[in-house]
């Protein structure tokens, strides 16, 4: 995972923050695969505790991203600003989710497919960014 963080700041003067959008990266990752393996083994009580786990743990993530300077590649930047599209709509599609769960909300269920599509959509173009030359 650094490695490919590390191709997309190593042209550039923004070296210095590659350990950091790593652990963010990582810590992402650890929360998704909770939520994939609850919402895939677990009862629905232990899928909305895995879905209420995102809503504490990811607006943190989220905080860290933010407070990142301007980044003077244009890779850079724009890898962030996909990461962090994706976050927020992984966010709000866990919010929808868990929603759903509770009140038996299909309408919020069908919203939280929207915006997972989104996240994901997001997550592939920063994926994509990391890859390119």
């Amino acid at each position: 995972m650094v490695n490919f963080i590390k191709r997309l700041f190593r042209e550039s003067e923004d070296t210095q923050w590659i350990g950091q959008v790593a652990e963010i990266k990582r810590q992402f990752d650890d929360i998704n695969l909770g939520v994939q393996n609850a919402v895939i083994r677990e009862s629905v009580e232990a899928q909305i505790g895995a879905l209420g786990k995102v809503s504490v743990e990811l607006p943190g993530l989220l905080r860290k991203l933010e407070a990142f300077p301007s980044l003077k590649s244009k890779r850079g930047q724009e890898y962030l600003a996909y990461f962090r599209e994706g976050l927020t709509d992984y966010l709000i599609a866990c919010q929808y989710y868990m929603k759903g769960l509770e009140d038996d909300n299909q309408m919020a269920i069908v919203h939280a497919a929207e915006h997972m599509k989104e996240a994901v959509t997001m997550m592939k173009k920063a994926q994509r960014i990391t890859l390119s030359k």
